[in-house]
């Protein structure tokens, strides 16, 4: 968990929260902590961790570049070990990531973050992953939105992967993939039949009791649907209170 670093994440939104510069300065300096101290070092490295690691950097460095927080060397050791762990996803994907949600975590990393800086990551990684997502979606996810691995947690992660790809695709005006778009599509209607009154996710498996209301609104508007589900469990909850 440590090495995904969606820590990142949460310094950059305390910083946006509270305009104290020490929440991104932190940001950075755990940034460059991990090159230092992790990027000569790949065997302890994990495909699905790297892939949501370069997903939790497209928005804290993208962050650090709008605030000119980052100098022409600075910007070349992160370019370098972009490319570096993207290549890693690569050479050590397997046949079995075809089917599984790592697969989908490891190829949605790539894809955000070359949307975001399209001529960091070579033209052929980004290529590949694409195609790879198209193959993982396709073999994944059923027409009616569910992730056959039938957990939540699963479902959950690639459901909001795959949005990620869309918000970040749109945003960088570059043509959205179809099976992205109706994979994304179904997967939002299905989510809401996971959740209990309390707007959590049902604790099936391995899934953590997680609020998604937030995250559901969010996929309805990128997607231009309806909110009725939730909206509609919120009215049950209201009046059985």
């Amino acid at each position: 968990m440590l090495k995904r670093q969606e820590y990142l994440v949460e310094l950059l939104e305390a910083y946006y929260e509270t305009d104290n510069t020490a929440y991104r300065d932190l940001m950075k300096h755990l940034l460059f902590d991990w090159i230092d101290n992790n990027l000569t070092l790949p065997d302890t490295w994990r495909t699905i961790d790297t892939g949501i690691r370069l997903l939790n950097w497209t928005a804290v460095i993208g962050a650090l570049q709008e605030e000119n927080q980052l100098n022409a060397d600075e910007q070349q050791i992160i370019d370098d070990a972009v490319r570096q762990q993207a290549e890693y996803l690569r050479t050590h994907y397997t046949e079995k990531f075809d089917i599984s949600n790592w697969g989908v975590l490891i190829t949605t990393g790539i894809l955000v973050y070359a949307a975001r800086f399209p001529k960091t990551i070579e033209p052929e990684v980004v290529t590949w992953a694409q195609s790879k997502l198209d193959i993982e979606l396709d073999l994944q996810v059923d027409a009616d939105g569910n992730q056959w691995e039938q957990s939540p947690l699963y479902l959950l992660e690639v459901w909001r992967s795959v949005l990620s790809v869309y918000a970040a695709q749109t945003a960088a005006h570059q043509d959205v993939k179809p099976i992205i778009v109706e994979k994304s599509v179904a997967m939002t209607r299905l989510i809401a039949q996971y959740l209990k009154p309390d707007m959590t996710l049902v604790q099936q498996g391995d899934t953590d009791r997680i609020r998604i209301d937030s995250l559901y609104n969010v996929a309805t508007a990128l997607l231009n649907l309806p909110t009725w589900p939730i909206c509609k469990r919120f009215l049950i909850l209201a009046c059985w209170h």
